[in-house]
């Protein structure tokens, strides 16, 4: 709840604004409460405690309400969004990250180089900015990471070999 100038709002419902078609879909249409969104609901009685018990019953009339309880579902359904939203961020970097090890230690194998380059590779990138992790940095890490490249390079070869049913000769 807030307070408005003297009246009562709802901070809940003022943050959903509209409930949406998504409560049509189970039979409900609650619309939400002008006076709650806007903080414009006023006490009723002239004195302080008559005003007092009428702002109580209100409150807890509207906290039961179908449109009450409907903004909040609403707004648990947001806040979980942000959540999943936040943990599928969080993966992609995360591969993104492995992904630039992986093209390093590719430019290793690919020129030739030792592979206890590899760390200095990495060093390299952290100096320019490049965020590449914490891990899979050291020269043992990319000699399996060549390995697990190469095995793969050769299984898409040999499938699409197969697939196009290439001519292939053996000599005797």
């Amino acid at each position: 709840m807030y307070v408005n100038s003297g009246k009562l709002g709802c901070v809940l419902c003022k943050d959903v604004e509209q409930i949406g078609p998504m409560w049509q879909e189970v039979g409900l249409r609650p619309a939400l409460s002008d006076e709650w969104v806007s903080g414009t609901v006023g006490p009723y009685g002239k004195t302080k405690d008559a005003q007092q018990a009428s702002l109580r019953k209100k409150n807890n009339r509207h906290l039961k309400s179908t449109s009450h309880k409907a903004a909040t579902d609403i707004a648990a359904a947001r806040e979980k969004a942000v959540l999943e939203n936040t943990v599928a961020a969080q993966q992609s970097a995360a591969h993104d990250e492995t992904c630039r090890v992986f093209r390093t230690a590719y430019y290793v194998a690919k020129n030739d180089k030792p592979y206890m380059d590899h760390p200095d590779l990495i060093d390299l990138q952290k100096a320019n900015g490049v965020s590449v992790g914490r891990v899979l940095h050291s020269n043992v890490v990319c000699s399996d990471i060549v390995d697990h490249i190469s095995a793969e390079m050769k299984r898409r070869v040999v499938s699409e070999m197969v697939a196009a049913k290439a001519q292939m000769s053996s000599v005797n």
